[in-house]
């Protein structure tokens, strides 16, 4: 209920202030896509620390550098990502704590997820306008990548931009099929949250479990690129998935081959192929 998600939310916050964060710093995120990202997505901006989404296709070193320049106070690591900090030793600027928000054993050194939760901390929830909530970093086609720090007032205005050109509302339930960290799908996560629509994650993307959950929980939207179009039209046993629940599909990010939309369209004739763009920067 979101009345849990409210308590939890401001728990971890509480969590993290014992660790030290507070207004003004960063916390940086390498995980896969979980409710629990979701999780740490409200609780760092709630409590006017800043988020810092890291990309998991990074290299280690690509990690170290964002780490130093973002300022980064705290980084949360799923079990996928559990052995980065050792990997990353003497390599992580300012970070002083490692959260691991996984499903498995708690590494050593590492402070649980779940552990966190208690009292939400002083002035949570005041935060908001100008303040920043996260730094993004671009892909760094021009040299290195740049952290692009984005306010509340920029990530709530692009939320209610996405409402209406997507046509989000109270019984929208949204797929998380591409990264978390991505603004493409964060647009969504807080656009999902302002109309009390409902949140489904999966790890990372793969075709099969995409339309498994699609008709598990009658998800009407997902956001996608092309080549993740490409292989769920193209998926050898779509027919077996009832999907009658999706009504709009987004995609974007790099060009959509006619013949890829054509066959969507064939394959999902119920769905509404949405083309949509966007810079870190706007």
């Amino acid at each position: 209920t979101w009345a849990e998600v409210a308590r939890r939310v401001a728990g971890i916050a509480g969590g993290l202030a014992r660790l030290g964060v507070g207004p003004g710093d960063r916390v940086a995120i390498l995980a896969l896509n979980s409710d629990r990202y979701w999780e740490a997505m409200y609780a760092i901006p709630g409590m006017g620390a800043t988020m810092v989404p890291l990309n998991t296709r990074l290299a280690p070193t690509e990690i170290a550098f964002m780490l130093g320049d973002s300022g980064a106070k705290v980084l949360i690591v799923d079990d996928t990502f559990a052995g980065i900090p050792a990997a990353l030793a003497g390599q992580m600027g300012g970070v002083s704590h490692v959260v691991h928000l996984g499903e498995g054993p708690v590494p050593a050194g590492m402070v649980g997820w779940e552990s966190l939760l208690g009292e939400a901390p002083a002035g949570f929830g005041d935060a908001g306008g100008d303040d920043v909530a996260g730094i993004f970093y671009t892909g760094g086609t021009t040299g290195r990548s740049k952290g692009v720090m984005l306010t509340h007032r920029n990530l709530l205005s692009n939320a209610a931009m996405i409402i209406p050109a997507v046509g989000y509302r109270y019984d929208t339930v949204y797929i998380h099929a591409g990264p978390m960290f991505h603004l493409a799908d964060a647009a969504s996560t807080f656009a999902i949250t302002n109309v009390a629509g409902t949140h489904v994650f999966i790890p990372r993307f793969d075709a099969t479990d995409m339309l498994a959950e699609i008709q598990r929980h009658g998800v009407t939207n997902a956001l996608l690129v092309p080549t993740m179009v490409n292989a769920t039209a193209n998926h050898p046993e779509i027919g077996r998935y009832d999907i009658s629940s999706l009504r709009v599909i987004p995609y974007g990010a790099s060009p959509m081959p006619d013949a890829v939309l054509q066959k969507a369209k064939q394959t999902m004739p119920g769905v509404r192929f949405l083309h949509v763009y966007g810079m870190t920067e706007a």
